[in-house]
C-alpha cells in the first residue's frame, strides 16, 4: 500500500546530548512534542527533516546507516510556523543532495524550497537572543518511515 513518507536524518547520541545541554542552557523548553503533548527532556529528538511527503510511495520503512558519520554546522537561528517552532538553520554534508535524490524518486511535499534545519523547541515561548552551538552536528543515519 502506498503511503506518505517522513524522511529525516538523525544526529548521533553524542550530538543529541550536546544539543540537549546547549538548548537547556539557552532557555529552550524540550518538554513539548510537535503534537503539543508533554515528554521528558531526554525524549526530545534532534533531527533534520528531508521530506514529509504529500506524494504516495510504497517504500518500506528503513534506517540507512552512513558508512562514515556526516556533519552539519549551525549557521543561523529562526522561528518558523508562525514563530512557534525554534530552529537552527544548518549547512552540512549531503543534506541538499539527499533531498535531491528523494526528488529523483518522485517525492513531493508542501514546501517549495528546502530549508535544512534542526528544530530545537516546539513550546510556544522561545528565547530570541541565542548563541549558536560551536560544535559539529554529527549524523549517522537516514530514516524513511510512514508519515503519521
Amino acid at each position: 500500500m502506498k503511503t506518505t513518507k517522513y524522511v529525516r536524518i538523525e544526529y548521533d547520541e553524542a550530538t543529541q546530548i550536546k544539543l540537549r545541554e546547549w538548548a537547556i542552557a539557552q532557555g529552550f523548553d524540550l518538554t513539548i512534542k510537535w503534537s503539543g503533548s508533554k515528554q521528558p527532556v531526554e525524549a526530545f529528538n534532534f533531527h533534520t527533516t528531508i521530506f514529509w511527503t504529500t506524494s504516495l510511495h510504497d517504500y518500506i520503512d528503513e534506517t540507512i546507516g552512513y558508512t562514515w558519520p556526516q556533519s552539519a554546522k549551525a549557521v543561523g537561528f529562526e522561528l518558523l510556523d508562525n514563530e512557534t517552532v525554534a530552529v537552527l538553520k544548518v549547512e552540512g554534508d549531503n543534506l541538499i543532495s539527499t533531498r535531491d535524490v528523494m526528488v529523483m524518486y518522485g517525492m513531493k511535499d508542501d514546501w517549495p524550497s528546502f530549508l535544512p534545519h534542526v528544530s530545537v523547541s516546539y513550546a510556544k515561548d522561545h528565547p530570541t537572543d541565542v548563541t549558536l552551538p560551536n560544535f559539529p552536528l554529527v549524523y549517522d543515519k537516514l530514516i524513511i518511515s510512514d508519515a503519521k
